[in-house]
């Protein structure tokens, strides 16, 4: 039976200490200037115009002339959001917190991606290139498929849903390795399951949890005892990390190898042994959070959370992660470090991954057995 938490309210700051969640953004206001040049389909379009952003930061944007021979128009219902448009989509966002949480560390995540792998199949799309209508995004990387969808509400659905209907940028199976659409909130899955079909797609039920940065930022860290010792991940720590992971799948040690060029991961050391650790999965909450298998049991892997969670908060970042329904293990071990109820989720993987992962296990379980 799954467990579904209630929602929780945040608890409202003193005036004189009370931030606005989006002020954890301001270090992406630079990020936009130094991204508009290039954050277009091609790479090579600039934007004239100026952006004012909330904490009063104006960006302006040249562009050489183009002439009419050179403009070409797009029909797809589905448009790229246009870069200087960022700011101020991520703000609304930030606006419709907790139910907005994972799509907007999930673009503010494909933004870092961009900047550093510039050549990367990123996009971030929506019904006539508006944000107001809804989003679609996604990165293709090493073979695999990786997005997400936002609808705030059901206006935003229809919109959405009646773009995705006809749209040429969706994902087709058969293209990819694995597809892996996450953390599709009530709205937004109703949106998307116009491009499913039960043969190619199987869904997952998710529960998402956060934690506001105010809160994340008081994370206590409880070490087990005085031989250990919190530190950064690097990359002589990939392929422990990617084989103890039973989730791993083609192509996912290359991308954890490239997260550690954009997102924070720490681990518990006893001297120069790793023995449990904790990641920033590729889109902007917590993942691949683990403790090696003649370890467990031993509470090494709740400092190693608690540590990462901290850090996050400290660089004023909500945390969030989504537990599958089920894992009832989970869900209590991070409600017990404070987490919150966010929302109901529903993650899409294709079906073919699915029926791989599982004879994969079987085999595993086989092997056991034998020894």
């Amino acid at each position: 039976m799954s467990t579904e938490l209630e929602p929780e309210e945040v608890p409202t700051l003193p005036k004189e200490e009370s931030v606005n969640l989006n002020e954890e953004s301001s270090d992406v206001f630079t990020e936009f200037e130094e991204l508009s040049d290039y954050l277009s389909e091609e790479g090579s379009l600039q934007y004239s115009g100026k952006s004012v952003f909330s904490d009063g930061t104006i960006v302006t944007y040249e562009t050489p002339e183009v002439s009419e021979e050179e403009i070409v128009v797009d029909d797809d219902p589905l448009l790229s959001v246009p870069p200087e448009h960022y700011p101020d989509m991520l703000f609304l966002m930030g606006n419709h917190f907790p139910i907005a949480i994972h799509a907007y560390e999930h673009i503010r995540s494909l933004i870092r991606w961009k900047k550093l792998f510039p050549k990367q199949q990123i996009q971030i799309l929506a019904p006539g290139g508006d944000y107001k209508n809804g989003l679609f995004f996604f990165n293709v990387w090493h073979g695999n498929f990786y997005g997400s969808a936002y609808c705030h509400d059901r206006k935003d659905k229809s919109i959405l849903e009646q773009a995705l209907a006809t749209s040429r940028h969706l994902p087709v199976p058969d293209q990819y390795k694995m597809c892996r659409l996450t953390c599709l909130n009530p709205n937004s899955f109703e949106a998307m399951k116009v491009i499913f079909s039960k043969d190619k797609w199987c869904t997952s039920h998710d529960v998402v949890l956060w934690l506001p940065w105010y809160c994340a930022r008081e994370m206590e860290v409880h070490l087990p005892n005085d031989n250990v010792q919190i530190r950064e991940l690097g990359l002589g720590h990939i392929d422990l990390i990617n084989e103890s992971w039973e989730e791993n799948f083609p192509g996912s040690r290359e991308l954890i190898d490239d997260l550690f060029d954009i997102h924070q991961g720490l681990g518990l050391f006893d001297d120069e042994i790793l023995l449990s650790w904790a990641l920033v999965w590729y889109h902007g909450g917590l993942g691949i959070i683990q403790t090696v298998e003649r370890e467990k049991g031993k509470g090494y892997c709740r400092p190693v959370v608690e540590a990462l969670t901290k850090r996050m908060g400290e660089h004023l970042i909500d945390v969030h992660l989504k537990i599958t329904r089920g894992k009832r293990r989970d869900l209590f071990f991070f409600t017990a470090l404070g987490f919150r109820y966010a929302f109901k989720a529903f993650t899409f993987e294709t079906q073919k991954y699915l029926d791989k992962k599982k004879s994969q296990t079987k085999l595993k379980t086989s092997i056991i057995k034998k020894n």
